[in-house]
């Protein structure tokens, strides 16, 4: 059997988090995604410090929807529902979008399509991603007033 033809999108840290080259990482990414049945054609990689970063501002995001939008993009894979977005709102306003484009997404680890309408696995998927996001944003906060009160009591 063929493996179908998709586009990858990842966003990335400038470290890759241990992971090391970008050119190593797309090349697992890219093997992940044959192992479950598709060739890629196309890397859209964003350089994200956080996956919180809205979708639309990322830069091979908007290319990515571009493409889509003009009907180049069937497939879209990715690694999983938190290196797509958090954001369970702006997840499912997106993949409904480029659903009316006709483009599917597919994330690999939970190896399960992205369909907020037809998918209720991926909505209990996105709702985990988002609630650990919430988590990580407080223990952020927590440790940032910690040292601010930490430096304003040693003055």
């Amino acid at each position: 059997m063929e493996n179908k033809k998709a586009v990858l999108y990842c966003c990335v840290s400038g470290s890759l988090d241990g992971e090391g080259s970008l050119e190593g990482y797309k090349e697992r990414m890219a093997t992940r995604a044959e192992s479950s049945g598709y060739h890629i054609t196309h890397f859209y990689i964003d350089d994200c410090s956080s996956s919180t970063i809205p979708l639309y501002e990322r830069t091979a995001f908007s290319h990515m929807l571009m493409d889509a939008k003009a009907g180049k993009i069937a497939q879209i894979v990715i690694l999983n529902a938190n290196s797509f977005s958090r954001n369970i709102d702006e997840t499912i306003a997106v993949t409904r979008e480029l659903k009316e484009y006709g483009a599917k997404v597919y994330a690999i680890l939970e190896n399960t399509e992205i369909d907020v309408d037809n998918n209720p696995k991926f909505a209990m998927i996105a709702s985990l991603a988002q609630t650990e996001s919430n988590k990580i944003s407080e223990r952020i906060e927590r440790a940032a007033a910690a040292r601010k009160a930490k430096r304003q009591s040693s003055r």
